[in-house]
């Protein structure tokens, strides 16, 4: 046996092989050495491949152990056998290895695409943006979930358009109805930051310790818990307590008893010397004051007499020197007598504004027939 290198490949195979490993060549018997070369060939070979000279082909001898090279190559096999057979079936079995490898990766690809369409329709339950559905809509046109996005971003554009009409308008209404339809919209904070503010603005105006206990009732974390606060401290300097109103009420009943019996010496007793402001008279004296009730004194009149109305409101005003005056609101009634039968008794009624300082003494009053 020896080595020679394949006359087709040129790889190196036994001259005892059936065939060459590397190509599929009959080897054993089949090659011949070129007489004036010294170049192997193949037994169909009728030229050498390397010097062009002519190959005579040997007649093959009988009991012959071990094949030995001729210098003349034998006629061809009949029937020899093809290295294009191995190399088809190596392509086939390539090309389904190939075939295999895509198809797992366009699976893979594929499986991989559906689960972050799940992903990412899954976010989309946590938000209200309408421009999200809609980039989902965008990225997957094929989506089974297509036809439930469409629907459900038609609503929130729906929704928009109703939370910029609130806005437009500034409605407390219209915010209250908003957050009832969409509790858990995107505009849900903002609503309420809204409600907050305008509910706050409301008791400001109001500027009373109800008006500021109802916007800490009904927003205990609002923005503007620290001033409502704040506010409420104020006025509670200017609320009266229980123990003052009954004594500033007996000012202003003394007040209709002056009035009633004309007496400015009683007047005198429960208001400053003179009242910066009465009905329009500055500087009023008791007895500018006490010509209110003479004015009514017709001579068929037998009889006056006031009495002080409910309900009287009746707050504190902190002053800029940090005193403090009693703001009263009340309807002053008034009845007068008289002597002509036909005509025994008129009734007044008159809405009444005063201050009095912190000495519970009048400052300033305005009386206006209703």
């Amino acid at each position: 046996m020896s080595m020679i290198k394949c006359p087709e490949c040129g790889q190196p195979v036994s001259t005892n092989a059936g065939t060459c490993p590397h190509c599929g060549i009959a080897i054993s018997g089949h090659i011949f050495q070129c007489p004036a070369c010294g170049a192997f060939n193949t037994e169909n070979k009728l030229k050498c491949v390397v010097c062009g000279k002519d190959l005579e082909i040997p007649q093959p001898r009988a009991q012959e152990q071990e094949p030995q090279i001729s210098t003349l190559t034998t006629a061809p096999d009949p029937k020899p056998k093809k290295k294009g057979n191995s190399i088809i079936s190596c392509l086939i079995v390539l090309l389904i290895l190939l075939g295999l490898i895509a198809g797992g990766y366009f699976w893979f690809a594929h499986n991989q695409q559906l689960q972050k369409e799940e992903r990412e329709f899954t976010l989309l339950q946590n938000t209200t943006k309408p421009e999200y559905f809609q980039q989902f809509l965008e990225a997957y046109p094929d989506s089974k979930h297509y036809a439930e996005v469409k629907e459900r971003m038609h609503q929130l554009e729906a929704e928009e358009e109703e939370w910029k009409q609130a806005l437009k308008a500034n409605s407390k209404n219209l915010f209250k109805d908003f957050l009832a339809h969409h509790p858990v919209s995107y505009h849900a904070r903002e609503c309420e930051a809204k409600l907050d503010s305008l509910d706050w603005i409301t008791a400001k105006e109001e500027n009373t310790d109800e008006a500021v206990k109802k916007y800490m009732n009904d927003h205990p974390a609002g923005l503007f818990i620290d001033q409502a606060t704040d506010l409420q401290a104020e006025l509670a300097k200017t609320l009266v307590s229980q123990e003052e109103r009954p004594l500033v009420i007996a000012v202003f009943e003394s007040f209709c008893n002056a009035l009633s019996h004309r007496d400015p010496a009683l007047l005198a007793g429960i208001m400053l010397e003179t009242m910066s402001n009465f009905n329009g008279k500055e500087n009023a004296k008791p007895a500018d004051i006490i010509a209110f009730a003479e004015a009514k004194m017709a001579p068929d009149v037998i009889g006056l007499h006031y009495l002080v109305g409910t309900p009287i409101d009746l707050q504190k005003e902190l002053q800029k020197d940090g005193t403090i005056n009693y703001v009263a609101a009340f309807k002053l009634e008034e009845t007068i007598n008289r002597s002509d039968a036909g005509q025994q008794q008129t009734n007044n009624t008159y809405q009444v504004e005063s201050r009095l300082n912190a000495e519970k003494k009048i400052i300033s009053m305005t009386v206006k027939q209703n």
